[in-house]
């Protein structure tokens, strides 16, 4: 052990460093107590005498192995070389220098060289005369057939670097060792070929085609299936094909292993994949088809994953009851890089029977075409995320949150899908839409329809859709930035209700008319652009009450359409409508009159044509000392009347009129 152990590094020429590798050779070489010691860094290392006793050992074994090989047969132990030790039967063997020899020659034989090279010499094919054979292969042979740890086929080595006896270790469990019948029913065989794998903390490969009813997979088993590999399902009804039947149950491809359904001999509900309370379960690289029911359907599970796996042709009844990837009541759901296409209900769904028990789950870049009701649904989660997603051509709307808190959507896009993306109902709360773009929505870019508290569009595009955004019933509902063009009114098919119905081409409508729904409160609009939208860019309900309204800093780029703004029949509490381009609702306007020192009455043009004539004139400022009056009698859209106390004197005279609460028409 080092006296100083400075720890500096190798190649140091500090005397300290100095003095204790001179200490460390010394001892390393002639301590004859201990077999290891520490160098200067700390590191234990064998000593001299320690390498001695370890050879010792090694060559005792080797002595002893050797012996136990020599009496397993039959050889007589003459003892170590000895010059005039005499051999006189063929089983007799003599011991020299770690190996026994067997004489060859004519008996009797008395040993006179001192070695077998030097009487008579050693057998070889080089040299064919040696009176002596060398026989210590004896111990190798007899390593060979042990079964002791490290012996055996541990001591023969595969070209890979790993041993014979690892790689038979480590080597998978294939069902193909199994008897498997093209088109026979192989379920017990998959089972126990699954179940032995398992046992042995092996993988279990699928490498051949095979059809099976229903297998329970036990716990910390990898299931790999092999490419192009297909795992098909017995005809049935309500069969689970895969059980997760523990924690841990991985099933894996490369994207090309195959779930396999008949739907069109299946009743019931079917089901490609099923985990129910387990931790863990996970699919990846599966492609799962042709289910009567759902490819994978996860159960108050923890954990549960589906990953970078292909979800199709998935028939059945109606949402609930069918699906593409399902998660409901589960901790930490995961679903990433999917693809998922022509399934009858929802594509992938994360849902809870109450709030708070599917939680922190999340859903990244999957892929979402044709499903027959929405692409992407979350119902009554909580801390939940789904981003990078797209969706097309779905039935409903493309990404969808209903009783959901602290749920986002961000960067989403939806093409072809009723509402591009919606949120609300069921006392949704603190939820986000950010960075979302929905194209050709036949409804809306983005919907809201009741009962939803403190929710945020973020940066929305919405483009040739039914309308930009709907919303109703909602207490703070705040929209930034963005862009809403190309509203359409067409005819839309609504799946809830099978009626066809007439998108309104509005820019965003806040419905205060709908019945049944609480007020419409602090609605906030902010820094959105709008450009040939078909109906209204901003439309107020006919009835009920809007508390609150903040519209502010917005651009209209044309007027096209019905209009900028409707302004309904809804009761409108502290409004404040300001800062638009393109849509002025406050402004001082400079006039020039024709005084002639008697006419006291004039009528005036606004300086924009208005919707209605609830504007008012808030100051007036003349060049002359005068009262002022303006007469609600000639108030209109386009024009105003005012009266003053004392008539302008003769000549061209300026007044100054201030404006609030224009409406204007364009």
């Amino acid at each position: 052990m080092s006296t100083y152990k400075t720890n500096n590094p190798l190649g140091s020429a500090a005397v300290k460093d100095l003095y204790d590798n001179a200490e460390n050779v010394d001892k390393f070489v002639n301590d004859r107590t201990k077999e290891e010691l520490e160098d200067r860094l700390g590191v234990l290392r064998k000593t001299w005498h320690g390498m001695e006793m370890i050879f010792s050992r090694f060559i005792d074994y080797i002595t002893g192995r050797g012996e136990q090989a020599v009496a397993a047969i039959g050889w007589q132990e003459l003892g170590n070389w000895a010059v005039g030790l005499a051999v006189d039967n063929r089983q007799q063997i003599v011991y020299y220098n770690g190996s026994w020899y067997k004489y060859l020659g004519e008996l009797e034989h008395v040993i006179a060289g001192d070695s077998p090279e030097n009487d008579g010499g050693v057998w070889s094919a080089a040299n064919p005369t040696g009176k002596w054979s060398n026989i210590g292969d004896a111990a190798l042979r007899s390593n060979l057939g042990s079964s002791e740890p490290g012996m055996g086929d541990d001591l023969v080595f595969t070209k890979y670097g790993i041993s014979v006896g690892e790689y038979i270790r480590n080597s998978p469990v294939r069902l193909s060792n199994y008897k498997i019948t093209a088109g026979a029913d192989v379920t017990t065989a998959f089972s126990a070929a699954a179940n032995l794998a398992a046992l042995s903390k092996k993988l279990f490969l699928v490498d051949v085609d095979c059809l099976i009813s229903s297998v329970t997979l036990p716990g910390d088993l990898t299931t790999e299936i092999m490419p192009g590999i297909s795992i098909s399902q017995l005809p049935g009804s309500g069969l689970k094909m895969l059980i997760a039947g523990g924690d841990n149950v991985l099933i894996k491809s490369d994207g090309t292993g195959k779930l396999i359904g008949q739907e069109a001999l299946q009743g019931g509900i079917n089901y490609g994949f099923w985990a129910e309370g387990v931790s863990r379960p996970r699919l990846e690289g599966v492609d799962i088809g042709h289910f009567k029911g759902f490819g994978a359907y996860f159960s108050n599970c923890t954990r549960p994953a589906c990953i970078r796996s292909r979800v199709h042709d998935i028939t059945g009844g109606y949402v609930e009851t069918a699906g593409g990837i399902y998660f409901t009541n589960c901790i930490e759901p995961y679903s990433e890089r999917n693809l998922v296409t022509d399934v009858g209900a929802n594509g992938i769904k994360f849902r809870a029977d109450t709030l708070g028990k599917t939680v922190r789950g999340k859903s990244v870049g999957d892929r979402v075409y044709r499903a027959g009701y929405i692409g992407i649904a979350n119902s009554k989660c909580a801390h939940h995320v789904v981003e990078d997603y797209y969706c097309e051509d779905c039935g409903d709307n493309g990404a969808d949150m209903n009783g959901c808190y602290d749920t986002q959507f961000k960067n989403g896009t939806s093409v072809n899908c009723l509402d591009g993306a919606y949120v609300g109902e069921n006392n949704l709360n603190l939820c986000k839409i950010i960075d979302q773009v929905s194209i050709n929505c036949r409804r809306s870019a983005v919907g809201s329809m009741g009962a939803a508290t403190n929710v945020l569009l973020d940066n929305l595009t919405g483009d040739g859709c039914g309308s930009g955004v709907y919303c109703s019933g909602f207490t703070v509902f705040k929209i930034r930035g963005g862009q809403i063009i190309n509203s359409v009114k067409r005819a839309y098919l609504d799946n809830h209700d099978g009626q066809t119905k007439q998108s309104t081409g509005h820019g965003i409508h806040i419905q205060s008319d709908l019945t049944g729904l609480p007020a419409c409160t602090n609605p906030d609009i902010q820094g959105v652009t709008f450009l040939n939208n078909a109906g209204y860019d901003l439309a107020l309900g006919d009835a009920g009450v809007i508390g609150s309204l903040q519209f502010m800093s917005n651009t209209f780029l044309d007027n096209a359409g019905d209009g900028k703004i409707y302004y309904g029949s809804a009761t409108l509490g502290d409004p404040i409508i300001g800062n638009n381009i393109g849509y002025i609702t406050s402004r001082t306007q400079a006039y020039n009159l024709a005084g002639d020192g008697s006419t006291v009455e004039f009528t005036l043009s606004l300086p924009q044509e208005v919707t209605d004539a609830n504007y008012r004139i808030v100051s007036v400022v003349p060049d002359w000392l005068t009262t002022v009056r303006y007469l609600d009698n000639v108030k209109g859209t386009s024009y105003f009347g005012i009266t003053f106390g004392s008539a302008p004197p003769a000549g061209t005279r300026r007044v100054n009129i201030s404006f609030e609460r224009l409406r204007p028409a364009h």
